[in-house]
């Protein structure tokens, strides 16, 4: 996309290259992600939802903020004398008012083509060609314009990257550079297929370790998106397909589209007078579902520091900078599963538990490990609850915990914990079936699933 003086009428040009495909593969929204398609989009569910992206959505209980001190009250409870046979409850919260944090699981491809409309019915006028190749200012050093095939010049003062991992603009016209993560996060292929249904849709994605990386399943209304993502220095292509035809239910809807990728991301998303959005600007491997997050952590982000005249070069930092905090710390939590892991039954396993890790992520294992005690920063994504899930969950148990567990007598913290199971109970028993939910709240007739 280009912002510039000299416009088409319309409003401002997208240059849509039909070589740059789409990944194509089923995405999850995180709770952000909603707020902005409904409340700043003015996206209606009910509606433009079950007319282009056919989701699975539907109320999960998800931990509240007191999920850090029931933490540190499980792990009281957990160091106390207890009956044979008895266990510790840790489970989590539900708000006093009753809401409950949801999710979007949707067709991706959909999805784009709901946003596309969108911004054209606000001005945004839409060319497609395939970019030849990207012009350069002789003295500045900028983008000065696009050059498509067939001849036609488009000009523009400030240019969006968005042309997926080839990322044309940002690193062929002006080599910003990439911090290649892969010693952290080895997987670096993929392989999708999609699948017909074969029972009433789950409320969640299954990621299943495999042993050289992972599988994902992630069911729709009208289909199921299945992948397998793998470590090339241990699984070739070939067997990755292999493994993931041998697992699918239901018929194969689609040829597999066999994906390569390295993790990482650009220091520089924001250079000169281009900005990089999207998988231009780096990568995380799909394991946490982060990438439509990030878009709009970008859009939003540039939409505050969007330039009246030239570019500050304080705003261009500032951007850069608060980009590669984002990622950084998604990298995180992401090598947290891989390197938290008991596995040893192959190399792939044997690499990450061995491996080293950021000084960042060691010092919040271990400030866990030490305390019970996990803080987050700068907005990150993902709170104090996921980390104690997953560093719980994954055998790292703290050694300590919070003084204010311990002013509980036994008989209260047991009680306080039961509570808060039985809570989590009581509201998961007085919810519909997924698959009702959906068919009565948005639902796709069959005859558009097909």
């Amino acid at each position: 996309m280009t912002s510039s003086r000299e416009r088409p009428s319309g409003g401002k040009p997208n240059v849509a290259d039909p070589t740059l495909a789409q990944l194509g593969v089923p995405e999850q929204l995180e709770v952000f992600s909603l707020d902005i398609m409904e409340s700043r989009l003015g996206a209606d569910p009910r509606t433009d939802y079950r007319q282009t992206t056919r989701r699975l959505s539907a109320p999960w209980v998800a931990p509240s903020s007191a999920t850090a001190m029931a933490s540190n009250m499980a792990c009281r409870h957990r160091s106390m004398p207890k009956a044979p046979g008895a266990c510790t409850p840790f489970c989590c919260a539900v708000s006093a008012d009753d809401r409950i944090n949801y999710a979007y699981q949707l067709d991706s491809s959909l999805y784009a083509g709901f946003l596309r409309r969108m911004a054209e019915a606000d001005g945004c006028t839409r060319i497609g060609g395939h970019i030849a190749s990207v012009e350069l200012d002789g003295e500045a050093g900028d983008i000065a314009a696009l050059q498509l095939d067939g001849g036609r010049r488009i000009e523009g003062d400030l240019f969006i990257d968005c042309t997926g991992f080839r990322a044309l603009l940002i690193e062929g016209a002006l080599h910003a550079g990439y911090d290649d993560w892969s010693h952290w996060l080895p997987c670096d292929g993929a392989v999708a297929i999609q699948t017909a249904n074969v029972r009433p849709p789950v409320p969640y994605t299954r990621a299943i370790a495999h042993d050289c990386g992972w599988q994902w399943r992630i069911p729709l209304q009208h289909r199921a998106g299945n992948g397998i993502v793998y470590c090339s220095r241990y699984m070739t292509q070939d067997a990755a397909l292999e493994r993931l035809l041998g697992s699918i239910e239901g018929k194969a809807l689609t040829e597999p589209n066999r994906i390569r990728f390295t993790t990482g991301a650009r220091r520089k998303q924001w250079h000169r007078n281009c900005i990089a959005i999207g998988l231009s600007s780096g990568f995380m491997e799909p394991l946490e579902s982060t990438s439509i997050h990030l878009i709009q952590r970008a859009v939003l982000r540039l939409l505050r520091m969007l330039p009246a005249g030239r570019p500050s070069l304080r705003d261009i930092a500032e951007f850069n900078d608060q980009q590669f905090t984002d990622m950084e710390q998604i990298r995180d939590f992401l090598i947290l599963h891989y390197t938290a892991t008991e596995r040893r039954d192959s190399p792939f396993w044997r690499h990450c538990a061995s491996m080293e890790i950021p000084e960042t992520l060691a010092h919040k294992i271990e400030l866990f490990r030490e305390t019970g005690r996990v803080f987050r920063r700068n907005e990150e994504l993902f709170a104090e609850n996921s980390w104690v899930q997953v560093m719980m969950g994954q055998g790292i148990m703290p050694h300590s915990y919070h003084p204010v567990a311990a002013k509980l007598k036994g008989e209260e913290l047991a009680y306080l914990l039961t509570s808060l199971r039985e809570g989590v109970a009581r509201t998961v028993d007085g919810l519909p079936e997924h698959h009702a939910y959906i068919a009565r709240y948005c639902g796709v007739r069959e005859d558009r699933a097909a």
